[in-house]
């Protein structure tokens, strides 16, 4: 996978070849939230930080998965996102399902990307439609250094496209008018290597 890099940023040049976001994908998912800090310190990390700037708003979940974090959510009125045909399947029996490439958007009050924007082509067409005032969660790899990224644990070829250190990722969010409100480095301390989150805020 050839990489361009630009300040503190790497990105895919070529996009065309993803892996497959299928039902062993969905699997793997499910293996992870077997771990007990997953649900116990994670996703109550997650659901605690959206409760604070969102607490009985309109909130949505990209890159849900197996929606252990959208059940984990209980004051927040949740939908979500995602592209993988299980997980779409569940969202709409429930009627939880919002795409964020063509739907209204103006009515969402809190956006998350839990270890997604990284996985997405082009993060841009979905951050450009967040709405005015609107909170961005965050959760991803964050590098010291860019150099000799094809040795890091977070380095995987045709899945995550894209790579930042702190500050060229702050950049990056400023670019979409995305500006930090927060960010905390508990999922690391949890015991994930290198995952910081963040919390922006639409101006």
């Amino acid at each position: 996978m050839e990489l361009i890099y630009q300040n503190g940023y790497a990105y895919a040049e070529d996009t065309s070849t993803p892996i497959a976001y299928d039902d062993a994908y969905y699997q793997k998912l499910e293996d992870y939230d077997k771990k007990p800090y997953r649900n116990q310190v994670i996703n109550a990390g997650r659901a605690a930080l959206v409760n604070k700037y969102c607490k009985f708003l309109r909130v949505l979940d990209i890159g849900c998965g197996n929606l252990r974090f959208i059940d984990s959510l209980a004051n927040c009125w949740a939908f979500g996102y995602d592209i993988m045909p299980k997980t779409v399947k569940q969202l709409k029996k429930r009627n939880l399902y919002l795409d964020p490439y063509i739907d209204d958007m103006i009515s969402v009050d809190g956006i998350c990307f839990w270890d997604s924007l990284e996985h997405i082509a082009d993060p841009s067409e979905i951050l450009n439609r967040v709405p005015k005032e609107c909170v961005v969660f965050v959760s991803l790899p964050i590098f010291q250094t860019l150099d000799n990224l094809e040795q890091a644990k977070h380095y995987r070829p045709n899945e995550h496209w894209h790579y930042w250190t702190e500050q060229g990722f702050l950049d990056y969010m400023g670019k979409h008018d995305l500006y930090l409100e927060e960010r905390s480095y508990f999922e690391t301390l949890a015991g994930r290597e290198s995952i910081m989150t963040f919390v922006f805020r639409r101006q």
